[in-house]
C-alpha cells in the first residue's frame, strides 16, 4: 500500500472521480452473491469523532457496493465494537499484531479494524492478512480515499497483490479505482474462498487456477513480489517444497525482509526436512 504523502498527490484527481468510476448505479455482476460476515472495531483514537459509526458503514456500503459489481462479494457489517489499541506499537505492523491478539474472529470471516494512530516516517495506510482474516485500515483526511483504501486491502483477502500498474485499484503507487484484469480474475476465483479455522483459503481445483494465473502475472518480469509470495504459499500447500524455496529466495531478492516470506521459506525447509 502507498504512504499517505503518494496518497495526498492524487486527492484532487480522485475526489472528483470516484463516483463516476465506482460505478455505483451500474448492475453487479451475474450470479448469486457471497456475503462476507465483518466484525468491525475501532480503537479509542479513531472513535473521538461522534460520527465515526456512521462513517465506518458508508465507507463499507460503498466499498461493498464495488465488490458486489465487480466481483459477486457483499461486504456486511454484523457488528461494531470498540478496540483498544496498544500506542506503543509504534507501526501499522505492530498494530495489526495487537488486533490479531485482542479481537477474536470467531463467528466472523473478516475482523476490519480501524485506527486514527499517527506513526513516524513513511507508513503504510492498510494492511491485509490472507491467511487469517484481518483487515487493518488508517483513517485518512480526505474522507474518499478511506474507501479506496478499504478496497485496495479487501482485494488482498482475495488474492490481489500489489502491481506495478499505473492504472489499477491495486497499483502499489498511486492506486486508482479501475479494475485490472489480473485482480479482477484472482479475485474472482477467490469469490468462494473460505475463511473456516484451520481450513486453507482455496479448494485444491481452485489452487491450480491461481497457480497458473500468478505464474502468467510472473512472466510479465514486473518486479512484484506479491506473485513470489502467494506462488511459495500454494507450493507449501500442495507440498511442492522446492519450487516454493525458490520463491521465496527470488521474493527476497524483490524485497528483502519481508516476515512473510521468512516465514513461508522457514515452513518450506522444515517440511522437505532440510
Amino acid at each position: 500500500m502507498r504512504s499517505r504523502a503518494q496518497i495526498r498527490q492524487q486527492v484532487a484527481f480522485l475526489l472528483c472521480l470516484i463516483p463516476l468510476l465506482l460505478g455505483l448505479s451500474g448492475p453487479p455482476r451475474p450470479g448469486a452473491a457471497r456475503p462476507v460476515r465483518i466484525k468491525v472495531v475501532a480503537d479509542e483514537e479513531f472513535r473521538k469523532k461522534t460520527s465515526w459509526i456512521l462513517d465506518v458503514r458508508r465507507w463499507t456500503d460503498s466499498s461493498s457496493r464495488y465488490f458486489l459489481k465487480n466481483f459477486g462479494l457483499e461486504l456486511k457489517i454484523e457488528d461494531i465494537e470498540p478496540w483498544i489499541s496498544d500506542n506503543a506499537k509504534g507501526s501499522i505492523y505492530g498494530l495489526m499484531a495487537d488486533l490479531v491478539k485482542k479481537k477474536s474472529r470467531f463467528g466472523y470471516d473478516v475482523v476490519l479494524g480501524f485506527t486514527a494512530q499517527h506513526f513516524h516516517g513513511l507508513e503504510s495506510s492498510g494492511i491485509a492478512s490472507y491467511l487469517n482474516g484481518y483487515v487493518l485500515v488508517q483513517k485518512l483526511k480526505e474522507d474518499s480515499l478511506n474507501t479506496l483504501i478499504l478496497i485496495h486491502e479487501f482485494c488482498h483477502l482475495f488474492g490481489a497483490i500489489d502491481l506495478a500498474e499505473d492504472y489499477s485499484i491495486m497499483a502499489r503507487s498511486n492506486p486508482q479505482v479501475y479494475c485490472d484484469e489480473f485482480t479482477g480474475r484472482i479475485v474472482r476465483i477467490h469469490k468462494d474462498r473460505s475463511f473456516e479455522p484451520g481450513v486453507f483459503a482455496l479448494a485444491p481445483d481452485k489452487i491450480e487456477a491461481a497457480i497458473s494465473l500468478y505464474q502468467r502475472r510472473k512472466a510479465l518480469n514486473r518486479q512484484e513480489v506479491g506473485t513470489n509470495i502467494f506462488l511459495a504459499l500454494f507450493y507449501v500447500q500442495i507440498k511442492d517444497y522446492d519450487r516454493a524455496i525458490k520463491e521465496c529466495l527470488e521474493a527476497n531478492k524483490i524485497d528483502s525482509g519481508l516476515p512473510v516470506v521468512r516465514s513461508l521459506l522457514r515452513t518450506a525447509r522444515e517440511r522437505k526436512g532440510s
